[in-house]
């Protein structure tokens, strides 16, 4: 399962939106509702959730490369496993995110669910720019 989408920067420029975008504890319960929480185990993150009944452990590994993002991740339920990436990258005044998965989710919840959280969460994204202060964390 592929998903990509873009959106304008905001002109408060990267700085507020590169932050919150490579805090794996902004994207991930913003992005994937059923992500209830993310905390941090040693150099990665781990989240926690439930979806459709089933509860899940998404297994998170950050690399930041320059203005890119990339998040490693492996959702795992019940012995099933799956994998993927979301890589996001800051250029000419856009944010690029690139969503790529493959494994038990993609049975489960298809690419309905995927392009309907991503699209709302590029909303939550815009939103959040405009009232990000360049001094204060997320």
């Amino acid at each position: 399962m592929r998903v990509s989408r873009s959106i304008d920067l905001h002109p408060s420029g990267k700085d507020p939106l590169w932050r919150a975008l490579s805090d794996p504890n902004y994207v991930f319960p913003r992005l994937f509702p059923p992500v209830k929480q993310v905390h941090q185990v040693g150099g990665s993150f781990r989240g926690d959730g439930k979806f459709i009944g089933s509860s899940f452990v998404l297994n998170i590994y950050r690399e930041v490369r320059g203005d890119e993002v990339a998040y490693h991740f492996v959702l795992t339920t019940g012995g099933k496993e799956g994998s993927g990436e979301l890589l996001i990258k800051f250029a000419d005044r856009r944010v690029l995110l690139e969503f790529q998965y493959s494994g038990w989710m993609e049975n489960v919840s298809g690419i309905f669910f995927v392009r309907r959280w991503f699209d709302g969460f590029l909303g939550k994204v815009v939103s959040d720019s405009r009232n990000l202060d360049l001094g204060a964390g997320v």
